[in-house]
C-alpha cells in the first residue's frame, strides 16, 4: 500500500499537488529537501496519503491531500492497521478538511497553528506599502543610502561553483548568528539545490562584489511562488526586507507571480515574529484531526 517516495515519483506527485492550493508541505522541493528518512505515499481516487518527517522532531506523521476520496484513503489506512484505535492526521489542509464535512468518525479537530502557510501579496512586498511594513520603509531607504551598490545576480543551482556560494554564505551566517540548530536546514538546502528540473530561482544579493544574502524560490501555477530559503548578512540592517521586495519584483516581472508562500513558522518564535512583521495577507490553514479508527472500520459512511 505505502510506497517510498523516490525521485522518480516527484513528477507525478507534483501534477497531483498542482490541482490544489499551494500548501508547502506537499510541494516536491519541500518533500525531497526535508526528507531525512524513508517517507511514504499512496494514492486513491483524487487523494494522496503521505507519511512525512516532522520538521522539528523528524518523526513520521500521516496527512492527506485530496477531496472526494479523502474518506476512502482514511478507511484504507484504518483497515490496514487493525490494532489502531485512533488515527491522527497532521498538517491536514483546510480544503481536505472541508471535504470530510461533519463525518461522525472525526473525534476532534484542532488548528495546526505552527504549520499554517504565510501568504503575502506581491505588490505589497514590492512597495512595502502595507500598514505592517510601512515603518520599515525608512530603514530600507537608509540601507540603500549606506550601500548604494546593493544588487542581485541570478545564480544557477546546476553550477557547482554557484551552489558553493550558497553553502559558504550559509556557514558565515551561522557564525554571525551563533545558530545552534542549523544542520537540518543546511542539509535541506543542499538537497534542494541538487534537485534537477525544479525551476528554482536562486538570487544572490551583493554589495559590490561581496555576497551578502540570497533567496531561493520557485514559481508555481495560479500566480504563486514558494519561498524556500533565504539568508541575509546580519550586519546589514533591513537587508532581508530589501531581499524580499527585490525577489517579489523579479518573480512578478518574470513569472507573473501575485502571491508568495513564505512557508510555516514551525512554532519557532523568531520565525513567527519575522513573518508577522512582513505583513501576511492571509494564511493557508492546516489542522490536526483525530479519527476514531474503530468507527471507521465498522461503518461504511
Amino acid at each position: 500500500m505505502w510506497h517510498k517516495i523516490k525521485k522518480t515519483d516527484l513528477t507525478h506527485l507534483e501534477r497531483h499537488t498542482e490541482r490544489y492550493p499551494p500548501y508547502c508541505h506537499f510541494n516536491i522541493v519541500d518533500l525531497w529537501a526535508y526528507k531525512v528518512s524513508s517517507n511514504y505515499w499512496f494514492e486513491v481516487g483524487d487523494t494522496i496519503a503521505y507519511r512525512l518527517n516532522d520538521y522539528v522532531s523528524d518523526s513520521l506523521y500521516t496527512t492527506l491531500l485530496g477531496n472526494k476520496s479523502a474518506k476512502q484513503a482514511i478507511r484504507i489506512i484504518c483497515q490496514s492497521e487493525p490494532q489502531l484505535k485512533q488515527l491522527t492526521l497532521r498538517c491536514l489542509p483546510e480544503t481536505t478538511l472541508n471535504s470530510l464535512g461533519k463525518w461522525g468518525a472525526i473525534s476532534s479537530v484542532e488548528e495546526d497553528i505552527n504549520n499554517h502557510d504565510y501568504i503575502f501579496d506581491v505588490h505589497s512586498l514590492i512597495t512595502s506599502g502595507n500598514e505592517t511594513t510601512q515603518p520599515k520603509s525608512k530603514k530600507l531607504r537608509r540601507l540603500l543610502r549606506q550601500h548604494p551598490d546593493l544588487h542581485y545576480v541570478l545564480l544557477q543551482p546546476g553550477r557547482l561553483s554557484d551552489r558553493r556560494k550558497f553553502y559558504t554564505f550559509f556557514k558565515r551566517w551561522v557564525k554571525q548568528t551563533k545558530a545552534q540548530d542549523w544542520q537540518k536546514e543546511y542539509r535541506a538546502l543542499r538537497r534542494a539545490l541538487k534537485l534537477k528540473n525544479t525551476r528554482l530561482v536562486c538570487l544572490g544579493f551583493y554589495d559590490g562584489s561581496k555576497l551578502v544574502g540570497y533567496t531561493i524560490n520557485r514559481p508555481e501555477p495560479n500566480h504563486y511562488y514558494q519561498a524556500y530559503f533565504g539568508k541575509a548578512d546580519r550586519y546589514y540592517t533591513s537587508l532581508s526586507l530589501f531581499q524580499e521586495a527585490a525577489t517579489a519584483r523579479y518573480m512578478h516581472e518574470q513569472f507573473g507571480s501575485q502571491f508568495m508562500n513564505l512557508q510555516p513558522d514551525s512554532g519557532i518564535e523568531g520565525l513567527r515574529q519575522y513573518k508577522h512583521a512582513l505583513g501576511p495577507s492571509r494564511k493557508l490553514r492546516k489542522y490536526t484531526l483525530v479519527i476514531d479508527a474503530d468507527l471507521v472500520r465498522s461503518s461504511q459512511d
